[in-house]
């Protein structure tokens, strides 16, 4: 299968990104907040300050148990200034509201973020991690189509041609263009046998962080790094859950009627800072250090 060489796919990729940074990948769930969907309606007008300034206003006054808070994360990436603060809120929608109905789309969101950026190997983790934890969404054929570019950016053949398989599986019927896409790379597979569908594409060495270890604190604070604060224990297992997968060993505080899911603990501060760094670069979000006495 031949396909453009990977830096010149990132340069198209990122071309084809819109003015506006979250708007990639189509339609999300329709926005059931009335003030969220007048923000979405004054950055389609090009007023994307105006449209900023009313959803941080929500956010504001908005409890984070809240079930429509997650939406309001989802639009704030879709009328964010940049890829960089919209990926940040798509990754707390993914890592902490991964019960809600928008958890699929911000990891749709966040892979054609990663392929824009050069980062295939992030994209087909999160494509894998949408197709494993929403086996049923319905963004699912959209998502296959990056996890083949992805795919074929690392020269996994196999792979690229098990997400043809799966997308067509699983696109919506009336996503014509998506389904035209697919049938497109389908016409090259025939005769590669495709990895099985448990499997992931291996990231390079060179770009996986070495997880730091939990290790005691001798004396003084104990140190841990906080992840995220979620509502349910379902989203904290999750959570738990990746950082498993990235190396970390992690537990659950229960605060302020949040669970709080920390890494540790840590050996000492500049330990703590180490597994920050590691857990950023490997899973995004603002993960932070906390010192308990």
């Amino acid at each position: 299968m031949r396909l453009l060489p990977y830096g010149v796919a990132v340069v198209a990729a990122a071309a084809w990104l819109p003015p506006l940074a979250a708007q990639v990948g189509g339609a999300a769930p329709p926005v059931q907040d009335a003030r969220l969907a007048g923000a979405l309606r004054l950055a389609q007008d090009g007023q994307t300050d105006s449209a900023r300034a009313v959803v941080a206003g929500v956010l504001a006054t908005m409890a984070t148990t809240d079930p429509i808070y997650p939406e309001a994360l989802f639009v704030a990436g879709q009328v964010a200034g940049g890829a960089t603060e919209a990926q940040r809120y798509y990754q707390r929608v993914a890592v902490e509201y991964g019960w809600s109905d928008w958890a699929d789309d911000a990891l749709l969101k966040l892979a054609q973020f990663d392929f824009a950026n050069g980062n295939a190997p992030g994209t087909v983790r999160n494509v894998e991690k949408l197709a494993r934890d929403y086996p049923n969404s319905p963004v699912l054929g959209r998502a296959a189509y990056w996890g083949i570019r992805a795919a074929l950016a690392l020269n996994d053949t196999a792979a690229a041609c098990r997400w043809v398989t799966q997308g067509l599986d699983h696109v919506a019927p009336e996503d014509i263009e998506t389904a035209n896409q697919l049938r497109y790379f389908a016409g090259r597979c025939a005769g590669v046998a495709a990895t099985p569908a448990d499997s992931t594409v291996p990231t390079p060495p060179d770009t996986m962080p070495s997880p730091v270890s939990p290790e005691p604190a001798a004396s003084g604070p104990t140190y841990y790094v906080q992840v995220a604060a979620v509502s349910t224990q379902a989203a904290a297992d999750q959570v738990i859950a990746d950082l498993k997968a990235a190396g970390h060993t992690a537990t659950t505080v229960s605060e302020g009627g949040l669970l709080k899911v920390r890494v540790g603990p840590l050996r000492d501060r500049d330990a703590a800072d180490a597994a920050v760094r590691a857990i950023r670069e490997r899973l995004g979000g603002q993960p932070f250090v906390v010192a308990v006495p």
